[in-house]
């Protein structure tokens, strides 16, 4: 059990170490130059406790002349230490936000590839793990440096006292399993904390975006759905302080009475003669600077498993998705049958065709299977059985498409840079007749649906599919606009798929499904 556990933990760390080098390349401006300066940090913080012990030493042997010297150079090494201390803070801030901001685009991106994953199950993801990956990633080559900091300022402890590492080990040692201890249930508390905001923030966003149907309704408050997570999450987190200050509080036990014991000993081997008054005091900075390398080394150690966790539920949504779907220069379905929860939404007989010149009208009642089919052909969906074959370079526009907070003409060309020309013709072809400045508003609120529809089939003709499916996608618009509409979409894409409920397709269609 115990190897097996122990191969897990070297397959993960191997695996995350392979993301901290790639990303210390990408972003080598930020890393490189944060792992310098840590390093520079440790020589600074030694060498000032070597300054700190000659101009102590010095000025108790009444040489003013070397104590004006060691003054100054201590004052000099204490300001450039300062620097590289802010720089090395902020470069780290900056390294791990860069990986965080990265690792968000990344999901992003996987899912726009693959949109089957729930929305909400992705954001809550993100929310409740993605800190604690970034953590995770950045383990391995940071662990290297804690070992090596702990190492030098061991060794520089001995040298100045050689009894001051058996004095201090018992000290450190509690601190370190204190650390190990507290350090995982620390992190749980706040992944615990995380899940909770997760949940909160996802029903804050339900209850903004659902306010005015809460109005119509007559309600006037905040929903009982957001009070309750409200509460879930404040009790998390009044847990998660509780626990955090406590744990902080008890840590700093050991930290504080183990230097503060060296001291005293050393400064009375000092006046024994062994050893000198300024080595006491740089020796109980030195050591005091030491609990802190220990604390990040056992919390990183004890919190591994955590931070893992939280990597392992974020990494699948960093993968590719593989293509499933097999595309032809022809779309068809034969024999194919298509199921939702191990129910049959539609069974094809026989063959679906869409063939190059083709203008397809999809009829029939609700339910019955029509955007399903109209999917297919796009590849959009998988079938549990049978052949089916999407057409290359085909573009679904649906009701439910989305239209971002921004300009129409933003929306069209979604932030690609197409030439304005372009735009405009697609524009023009869709039926588009209002302003392209005018803003859509989040979700395309700010237009009305035929307004909405147009822009989206406008989007759809810049991109000059081989074939088109419009899922009652002009049920918003007049008798005379979607004939016009329809007659551009029919001349602009090779092939036409058109869903809906109304006869206009009739009179352009070649095949009626």
């Amino acid at each position: 059990m115990r190897l097996r556990k122990l191969h897990v933990t070297t397959s993960m760390f191997l695996k995350l170490l392979k993301y901290d080098v790639g990303y210390v390349k990408r972003y080598w401006v930020y890393a490189v130059p944060f792992y310098v300066t840590y390093v520079l940090l440790v020589v600074f913080q030694l060498l000032l406790n070597y300054l700190l012990m000659v101009l102590i030493d010095t000025t108790l042997a009444a040489d003013f002349h070397a104590a004006v010297f060691y003054t100054a150079a201590f004052l000099s090494t204490l300001g450039a230490a300062m620097v590289v201390n802010f720089f090395t803070e902020y470069l780290s801030d900056l390294y791990k936000k860069a990986v965080e901001l990265d690792l968000a685009l990344r999901v992003v991106e996987r899912r726009v590839e693959d949109p089957s994953r729930p929305s909400g199950e992705v954001l809550s993801r993100v929310t409740a793990d993605l800190e604690n990956a970034v953590y995770a990633i950045a383990t391995p080559l940071w662990l290297f440096f804690v070992v090596g900091r702990v190492a030098a300022v061991a060794l520089f402890a001995f040298w100045l006292q050689p009894l001051s590492l058996p004095l201090i080990l018992p000290f450190a040692a509690l601190y370190a399993v204190l650390m190990k201890r507290v350090g995982p249930r620390l992190l749980d508390a706040r992944s615990r904390e995380r899940e909770a905001y997760g949940g909160w923030f996802k029903r804050l966003k339900e209850a903004v975006e659902g306010a005015h149907s809460l109005h119509r309704l007559g309600l006037r408050g905040a929903p009982k759905l957001l009070t309750n997570a409200t509460a879930t999450y404040f009790t998390q987190f009044r847990r998660f302080t509780l626990y955090s200050r406590s744990a902080f509080f008890l840590m700093e036990i050991p930290a504080y009475v183990g230097p503060n014991l060296v001291f005293v000993v050393a400064l009375f081997l000092a006046l024994q003669g062994q050893g000198t008054v300024g080595g006491a005091v740089a020796l109980r900075n030195v050591l005091t600077g030491l609990f802190e390398p220990i604390g990040h080394l056992m919390s990183t150690v004890g919190s591994f498993y955590v931070m893992a966790s939280s990597f392992q539920r974020i990494e699948p949504l960093l993968r590719s998705a593989q293509p499933r779907v097999v595309r032809g220069a022809v779309a068809y379905l034969r024999d194919a049958v298509f199921s939702y929860d191990n129910g049959v939404v539609v069974e094809v007989v026989g063959e679906v065709a869409v063939e190059e010149g083709d203008f397809v009208w999809v009829r029939g009642p609700s339910g019955a299977g029509k955007s399903t089919l109209a999917k297919a052909l796009c590849g959009l969906v998988e079938p549990a059985g049978g052949v089916a074959v999407a057409a290359v370079d085909c573009v679904y526009v649906g009701n439910d498409d989305y239209l971002f907070d921004a300009t129409v003409y933003e929306n069209i060309d979604l932030w690609e840079g197409r030439p304005r020309g372009d735009v405009e013709w697609a524009a023009a072809a869709a039926g588009v007749d209002f302003p392209l400045d005018k803003r859509c508003g989040e979700g395309g609120r700010e237009l009305s649906e035929g307004q909405r529809q147009r822009v989206l089939i406008a989007r759809a003709l810049l991109r000059r599919p081989r074939l088109l499916v419009l899922d009652e996608a002009t049920s918003g618009l007049d008798k005379e606009l979607e004939a016009k509409v329809l007659q551009a979409v029919r001349q602009a894409a090779k092939a036409v798929v058109v869903v809906s409920h109304r006869d206009s397709p009739a009179q352009y269609s070649n095949k009626i499904i």
